[in-house]
């Protein structure tokens, strides 16, 4: 018999939606911790400072091919930025391993930033079984870090999000 564990169905489907889609909208206003390979792009910032950040390394910015209004590529880098109201709501990565590089990540982030919130669920989406791991690290200027392990189908695979905890009202393309 499977268990199905689904401890906030709230945060479960948004935890979903960032893991497969990326879309997880968040707005900023200013920029308090500095974290490691983010290239200087800053949650709050504008999109044209985004764009000149990019250019400044030989980047570039494209929208998302998966038509999310909100979600630009940083082409040449493994980074998402989410813009809303045109400003850079969240910055997302999707870095490269499985199973023990996502433990390396939280390990490392709950020496800096102390113990996360840490949710578990796993459900089925049609016929495909979705099994998540959540690491959510509070930071003190209500901004967050959420670093995902996913699992669905025969893929297993690791997503950060850093956002703020002011939900997106309105996205404007740039």
């Amino acid at each position: 018999m499977e268990r199905l564990l689904v401890p906030h169905s709230v945060h479960l489907f948004r935890s979903f939606v960032f893991a497969v889609f990326g879309a997880s909208l968040a707005i900023g206003s200013t920029h308090a911790q500095t974290l490691d390979g983010l290239h200087d792009f800053q949650l709050g910032s504008s999109f044209v400072e985004a764009q000149r950040n990019a250019t400044a390394n030989g980047w570039e910015l494209k929208q998302s091919s998966l038509s999310f209004p909100y979600e630009w590529v940083v082409e040449g880098t493994d980074l998402r930025l989410f813009i809303c109201e045109n400003r850079v709501a969240a910055i997302g990565k999707h870095p490269s391993g499985e199973f023990e590089e996502f433990v390396s990540i939280v390990w490392n982030l709950q020496l800096r930033y102390g113990a996360p919130t840490t949710k578990v669920a796993t459900f089925m989406a049609g016929a495909t079984r979705i099994s998540l791991i959540d690491a959510n690290f509070a930071l003190a200027s209500d901004e967050h870090i959420l670093v995902q392990l996913g699992h669905w189908g025969d893929k297993l695979s690791i997503h950060m999000n850093y956002s703020s905890d002011i939900e997106c009202q309105a996205a404007v393309k740039p």
